[in-house]
């Protein structure tokens, strides 16, 4: 977030074009914007854990910005950080959303953010970390959880549709988020046309929770 014209863009994407926009960031200087330059962004801040190291909360300044907070599992966390963290930022901070999902690394052969990795938490450990996570949370906050199999769908999604679209500089188009660091170019896009080229294995597959008279549905 320290592109030097980063409020022009913004203003021109919302005025001029009609743009809504997403920033994905680590945080650090949000305090440095106000709620006006910020109007009608969605800010999405990704943390490794809770304190002491890069990415965690105690890294993040003061700001009455809101925000969505996506906590990125590792093979490490523990149900009590997740829920000391979302209890945290809920209290401290304009925090409605809380995002679980599974830290991806490209230290692979592969180079795929969809193979795991050592500091990838395994499938199962992942889906009890979740569910005790959702028994255990008493807050307000949105819940969305990345599926990766914890979370199985009565509904057959083989031919699910991708809703994705990235431009980049020279105007080539990358159709998953997650193929941009390969650069897997596509010679063009029709939104909401195209099959996922991940189905079901796809990481941007997600649930989202939302509390009603004291649960969690």
């Amino acid at each position: 977030m320290k592109h030097p014209h980063l409020r022009s863009l913004l203003k021109y994407n919302g005025k001029w074009k009609d743009l809504k926009t997403t920033i994905y960031t680590n945080g650090y200087f949000l305090n440095q914007y106000t709620k006006d330059d910020l109007e009608g962004v969605k800010i999405r801040i990704s943390l490794y854990c809770e304190t002491g190291k890069t990415k965690s909360i105690d890294t993040l300044p003061e700001t009455d910005i809101p925000f969505d907070i996506c906590f990125m599992v590792s093979r490490t966390t523990s149900v009590e950080e997740l829920l000391e963290t979302a209890n945290y930022v809920e209290r401290n901070y304009n925090c409605k959303v809380f995002f679980i999902s599974s830290l991806r690394e490209l230290d692979n052969l592969d180079q795929e953010f969809f193979d795991d990795t050592d500091l990838t938490m395994p499938v199962m450990d992942y889906k009890m970390l979740v569910h005790k996570f959702l028994e255990d949370y008493e807050g307000n906050m949105e819940i969305h959880i990345s599926k990766r199999g914890v979370f199985e769908s009565t509904v057959n999604l083989t031919g699910n549709k991708c809703r994705f679209a990235n431009y980049s500089i020279g105007g080539k188009i990358i159709q998953c988020p997650y193929d941009i660091v390969n650069l897997k170019f596509q010679p063009d896009y029709e939104f909401d046309k195209r099959f996922c080229q991940h189905n079901n294995t796809c990481l941007m597959s997600k649930i989202k929770l939302k509390r009603k008279k004291g649960l969690l549905i």
